[in-house]
């Protein structure tokens, strides 16, 4: 599920995710059943299975693990 106003970019999203309103996604890799909070921006990152990410955090060029 896509929340309204996001702006999705060269982007893979896998099965389960679900993405809050006004987020901005370019360059990434989200894994299965991943959660992202309103209002994020996330650019370059690879993030595993089952991870949440908090409203309002801008996440850059990192990788994070399954479960986290």
């Amino acid at each position: 599920e896509v929340g309204k106003g996001c702006q999705i970019k060269d982007s893979l999203l896998m099965s389960g995710c679900n993405i809050a309103s006004n987020v901005k996604i370019s360059g990434s890799v989200l894994g299965r059943n991943v959660k992202v909070g309103a209002g994020s921006i996330l650019t370059g990152v690879v993030i595993g299975d089952d991870v949440t990410v908090e409203a309002g955090r801008s996440v850059i060029n990192v990788r994070i693990p399954d479960n986290s």
